[in-house]
C-alpha cells in the first residue's frame, strides 16, 4: 500500500500523519495488510497459516507434520504456532543424536552413519 492512500487514512485512525508502510512514526499502531487491500484489487490477504520452510527457517515440513498430529489425534484444533514449535524442537533433537552419532562413526574410523552408532549415540 502507498505511503499516500496510508496517509490518507491515518487521521481517520487517530494516526499521525508521517507513515511510512505500514507503520506509524508518532505511534506505535500497526495497519494490518489483511484489513487493508491492496491497490487495484477487491481481495484481502489471505489469513490462513504461512509454514513454508522459507518462512520458518525449518527443515522440517510443517505442513506434514501437522497432518500427522491431525492423524495422531493430538487435538481438537492444531494451531500452526504449535506444529511449527514441535517442528523446532524435533529438529533440535535430531541435530544432537546426529551429532553423537556421527562423532561415533567418526571414532570408529567410518565415514557412513549407520544404525549402531545412532544406538550408541543413545
Amino acid at each position: 500500500m502507498p505511503a499516500k492512500t496510508v496517509n490518507a487514512i491515518a487521521p481517520a485512525l487517530g494516526v499521525g500523519s508521517k507513515v511510512l508502510g505500514r507503520y506509524s512514526l508518532d505511534k506505535a499502531v500497526y495497519i494490518a495488510p489483511a484489513l487493508v487491500p491492496a491497490e487495484g484489487s477487491n481481495k484481502t490477504k489471505s489469513k490462513a497459516a504461512n509454514m513454508t520452510n522459507k518462512i520458518t527457517g525449518l527443515v522440517f515440513n510443517c505442513y506434514s507434520l501437522r497432518r500427522r498430529m491431525r492423524a495422531a489425534r493430538v487435538g481438537r484444533f492444531i494451531r500452526p504456532t504449535s506444529v511449527v514449535y514441535m517442528g523446532a524442537v524435533l529438529e533440535y533433537l535430531m541435530a544432537e543424536v546426529l551429532e553423537l552419532a556421527g562423532n561415533c562413526a567418526r571414532d570408529s574410523k567410518r565415514k557412513t552413519v549407520k544404525p549402531r552408532h545412532i544406538m550408541m549415540a543413545v
